[in-house]
């Protein structure tokens, strides 16, 4: 039977949704998958790196010791030997009161977070580069900082950054009626200031990278533990002066992320440099230490929250000074506004709210930057709000649940348009609050609680209601003017002589199991089976365009471009063997080919949560 017999296409079942085996796991949980550490061309040299032991001074000098007397060192770099050979990374931003800080491999003229690179050994073994770093001492001079957020605000904090002429590199603010007034005239109003403190990921790969420079074709390799391998393959051919086919990122196997590994690191654009300058493959694997202390941290918010109400429980009014301690550079692609502003973006939550001010103030302090990590602002809102919520309904004599049963938006206010301009465009939010009370049995938990109390034992119930944004859309990510745009994703789909098809992806997968999901989809759209499709993704030479994995958009936004493919493919399949099938239709696509080979593009321009349909019957991804 024809893989693409339409006769057939629907008798067979469908695979989206069906509970499966994971078609990477016989891989890698064999032990043979292959990540960057696994990989070590012939000629490796490795690095070692001195990081800085201060917050925030000035590099006097270095001096090298007796580190070239250690068998096996090659070379030792600084910033300095590095002039000429790259330009900075830059994460611009179109928006006002920004700042964007450059980004180097190492440490130019001053050192501004504990663990900032200031030398790189070369070696020939990681053992002797490090052994050779033993041997080097670097003169400080040190400088004054403000390690706390609420400090580095301050007109006369000590900066950063000079040439920003601020610590606060970005600041906003959502507004939307008269929120002052509002606060002024309610019966009822709670204020708190809250934190959340710093943490990092700690996937269980390291960050890893080796980078190889071909003299014959004068172009680069860096094979990444990224999630992101577009985007670095972008701004690295930019900082080399690379066309985009001499400048190739691979992400293999990556073992983990939680957002730690969505970002441009130092390390990156150094094993690149050293690649090149030397001329043999270079390769750089941090140790556990390194990175707890040189890897993007995630949220430092400090929130003062003011929250109106009347005495039925009525949000009235919401008033938000935000401080984000965003370290000591805006991280690329995602600039130091990334946390902070969303924070304020998400504080309303799923709740009507008619007045509302937020305002945010991004600060710089010397700690590594912070970066992508799950949830980005939405716990440290959902955190201020839903404290604000239980604390009304305390004073008001009123129940927890039934507070926000009262205020979250309903189904008849779709789409509603919050004060911070984020339009929920359809959501559950009554009905999810009902099913957890049902399942809870609400009123029995209740009465267990009041029992336990009286009893003299503290027992508590913990209610949170919140909404999340995934899938972002092109509108909202190209708003900012980041580098990026994260409503965009592509995919090229191939058929061979034999049959078998091979679907080539942007996205990255680091333990999401998407091999499988895309396959799923492609399976479903083309009527073959599971494993007459191979999906290949982490690899920047596989699509014309690609951005990544990260915000939960892969399945949306890679599948979609997968839908979109795969039916534009089979239609050309069956417009050559004179077939028709009215399922061919059902998206548009731009074919760089002839058949048999379609290469898609997909945009998502919907803003906030989008309804895709892949689990549901047929998909609108136009």
């Amino acid at each position: 039977m024809s893989a693409f017999d339409s006769s057939s296409v629907e008798m067979r079942p469908k695979m989206v949704g069906q509970r499966i085996k994971r078609t990477e796991d016989p891989r890698l949980l064999a032990g043979v998958g292959r990540y960057v550490d696994d990989i070590t061309p012939q000629g490796t040299l490795h690095i070692a790196i001195r990081r800085s032991d201060q917050p925030h001074a000035r590099i006097r000098s270095i001096d090298v010791g007796e580190a070239f007397a250690v068998p096996g060192v090659v070379a030792i770099f600084d910033a300095a030997d590095l002039d000429g050979d790259l330009k900075p990374a830059v994460p611009t931003s179109k928006m006002k009161n920004y700042y964007a800080t450059p980004i180097w491999p190492l440490a130019r003229g001053k050192v501004r977070y504990v663990g900032e690179p200031v030398v790189a050994v070369v070696a020939e073994s990681r053992y002797a580069a490090e052994d050779a770093l033993e041997h080097i001492s670097i003169d400080y001079e040190p400088l004054p900082f403000a390690i706390r957020q609420t400090d580095a605000v301050a007109d006369d904090a000590p900066l950063l950054h000079e040439e920003a002429g601020t610590n606060v590199i970005i600041s906003r603010e959502f507004a939307r009626g008269d929120v002052d007034k509002a606060i002024q005239d309610a019966p009822v109003t709670l204020k708190g200031i809250f934190r959340m403190t710093r943490k990092t990921a700690v996937a269980m790969e390291n960050r890893s990278y080796l980078a190889e420079w071909d003299k014959r074709r004068l172009a680069l390799t860096l094979h990444s533990s990224t999630n992101i391998p577009g985007v670095i393959r972008d701004v690295l051919a930019s900082c080399f002066d690379l066309p985009g086919n001499r400048m190739r990122v691979v992400a293999p196997d990556v073992g983990g992320s939680f957002g730690g590994k969505g970002s441009l690191y130092h390390e990156e654009m150094l094993v690149c440099a050293l690649a090149r300058k030397l001329g043999r493959p270079i390769k750089y694997t941090s140790d556990r230490l390194e990175d707890l202390s040189s890897t993007s941290q995630a949220f430092d918010e400090l929130m003062d929250v003011e929250l109106a109400v009347d005495r039925d429980g009525k949000l009235l009014g919401l008033r938000a000074d935000v401080i984000g301690d965003i370290g000591a550079y805006s991280i690329y692609p995602w600039t130091g506004a990334l946390e902070p502003v969303q924070v304020v973006s998400f504080l309303p939550g799923p709740y009507r709210l008619e007045h509302y001010r937020g305002r945010i103030r991004g600060v710089l302090t010397p700690k590594p930057p912070t970066g992508p990590y799950r949830g980005v602002g939405r716990p440290s809102s959902t955190f201020a709000m839903e404290r604000l919520i239980d604390m009304a309904a305390r004073k008001i004599g009123l129940d927890p649940a039934e507070m926000r049963r009262r205020n979250l938006v309903t189904a008849e206010e779709f789409p509603y348009r919050t004060g911070s301009g984020i339009i929920w465009d359809k959501s559950a939010f009554q009905e999810c609050l009902q099913a957890a009370c049902d399942y809870l049995d609400y009123p029995s938990l209740v009465r267990e609680r009041d029992k336990a109390r009286a009893e003299g034992r503290w027992v508590g119930i913990g209610l949170a209601s919140y909404a999340e944004l995934t899938g972002i859309g092109s509108r909202i990510s190209a708003a900012p003017g980041m580098p990026i745009n994260t409503g965009t994703e592509t995919s090229a789909i191939r058929i061979d002589a034999t049959g078998a098809i091979t679907a080539a992806f942007g996205i990255s997968s680091h333990g999401q199991g998407l091999e499988t999901t895309l396959a799923q989809i492609i399976a479903d759209e083309l009527g073959c089976t599971m494993e007459d499709v191979e999906v290949q993704h982490g690899d920047s030479a596989l699509v014309p365009m690609s951005t990544g994995t990260f915000a939960s958009r892969s399945a949306v936004i890679g599948g979609g471009a997968a839908i979109v493919a795969s039916r534009t493919l089979k239609a050309k399949v069956l417009e050559g063997s004179g077939a028709s099938d009215e399922s061919a239709g059902g998206g548009t696509g731009r074919i760089w080919r002839d058949h048999p080979f379609a290469c898609v593009q997909y945009l998502d321009d919907v803003q906030g949560r989008r309804q895709c349909g892949l689990f549901a019957d047929g998909c609108h991804p136009a």
